[in-house]
C-alpha cells in the first residue's frame, strides 16, 4: 500500500509517541501531527479512517494496531500526573517570589500529562539577564526549604523538583545544533506555571522553527490554564537586587561550577544556558524513531 503525505504524517506521529508507550487523544494527535503544513481536524479524521488497519482506537485514545495495552496504562498515569502538576503549581507559586525568575514551566515527561508514581518533576526556568547563577542559588534554597529539591543520585526522587533547564532571557533562541524533532517535541509541551513580561511568548517567538515539525502547534499555548500573577515583596526584591550585582554573580558562578565539576556528565554549562541532564536521551530517541520508520517500511513508500 502506498501512503499519501497526510497518512505518512499520522503514522510518523504515532510511531514517535509509541517510543514512549504514549497513546494520543484526537486533539493531541492533531496538535502533534508531523505534517509539512497545518491541516484541519476534518482532514485528520478522514486520514484516520483511511488507516483503520494500522491504527487502534479505544477509550478516547489512538495508538498503533497491536499496542492497545498502553491505553489503560496511560489512563492510570494521567491521574498520577494531575497530582504532580498540583505540586508543581504550588512550588511555582513560591518561586514567583524570586524577582529574577521570569518564567517557570513544567517540562519533561510530566508536561505531556504522563507520569509514574516515583517520577520527579522537571521544571524549566528563564531568568533575567546576568543573573543565572544567583537565581539558581535562590531557586535551590527555596526548594530546599520546601523539602522538594531533587539532589544528584537521589534514591527517592518521587515528587521532587528538578530544575534541569535554566536559561537567561538573552538565550531564548535555541542553539542551532539542537533544533531537531526531539527538542521541538519537548518545547511544544512545556506547561507554563507563571511568566513575567510575556517572556514565554518571546521564547516561543524566538523558536518559530518548531513549526517546521509541528505546524498545527503554531499559535497554540497552554499558558491560560496555569498562569498566575507573580508575587513581589520589597524586602525580597531588594535582597535579590543586591545579591545579583556583578560581584556576587561572579562569585556564585565560580563556586557552583567548582561544586558541579565533581559529577559532571553530559550537562551543558554556559554563561547563560544551563542544562542538567545526567543522561542525554536526544540521540537515543531520534535513533529509535529512525529504526521504527525502517521497521515499518511502509512509511518509505510513495
Amino acid at each position: 500500500m502506498e501512503f499519501n503525505n497526510h497518512q505518512k504524517a499520522l503514522l510518523y506521529t504515532l510511531l514517535y509517541s509509541d517510543i514512549f508507550n504514549f497513546p494520543l487523544t484526537e486533539e493531541e494527535l492533531w496538535l502533534d501531527l508531523m505534517n509539512e503544513k497545518k491541516i484541519d481536524m476534518d482532514t485528520l479524521r478522514k486520514t484516520i479512517k483511511s488507516l483503520s488497519k494500522f491504527i487502534s482506537y479505544k477509550n478516547g485514545f489512538f495508538c498503533l494496531a497491536g499496542k492497545e495495552k498502553i491505553i489503560n496504562k496511560r489512563r492510570k498515569r494521567i491521574k498520577i500526573a494531575q497530582k504532580k502538576i498540583e505540586i508543581a503549581i504550588s512550588v511555582g507559586r513560591c518561586l514567583s517570589y524570586i524577582p529574577t525568575i521570569l518564567f517557570v514551566g513544567i517540562s519533561g515527561r510530566l508536561s505531556h500529562i504522563d507520569a509514574d508514581r516515583d517520577d520527579d518533576i522537571d521544571i524549566f526556568i528563564i531568568t533575567k539577564k546576568n543573573t543565572i547563577w544567583s537565581t539558581r542559588l535562590f531557586l535551590l534554597a527555596v526548594l530546599e526549604l520546601m523539602r522538594v529539591r531533587r539532589i544528584r543520585n537521589d534514591k527517592n526522587p518521587r515528587d521532587k523538583i528538578c530544575p534541569n533547564l535554566i536559561i537567561e532571557e538573552s538565550a531564548l533562541a535555541w542553539p542551532m545544533d539542537k533544533r531537531d524533532l526531539y527538542t521541538a517535541h519537548e518545547i511544544v509541551h512545556i506547561i507554563p506555571l507563571f511568566t513575567r513580561n510575556n517572556i514565554f511568548q518571546e521564547f516561543l517567538a524566538e523558536n518559530k522553527w518548531i513549526s517546521k515539525f509541528y505546524p498545527n502547534r503554531e499559535g497554540f499555548c497552554l499558558q491560560e490554564q496555569y498562569i498566575e500573577k507573580p508575587k513581589t515583596y520589597i524586602i525580597i526584591k531588594t535582597l535579590c537586587f543586591l545579591l545579583t550585582l556583578p560581584f556576587f554573580e561572579y562569585i556564585f558562578d565560580k563556586l557552583q561550577r567548582i561544586y558541579m565539576k565533581k559529577g559532571r556528565k553530559s550537562e551543558v554549562v554556559l554563561s547563560n544556558f544551563l542544562a542538567f541532564h545526567p543522561y542525554d536521551y536526544r540521540q537515543e530517541i531520534l535513533g529509535n524513531f529512525s529504526s521504527k520508520i525502517k521497521q515499518y517500511g511502509l512509511l518509505t513508500n510513495g
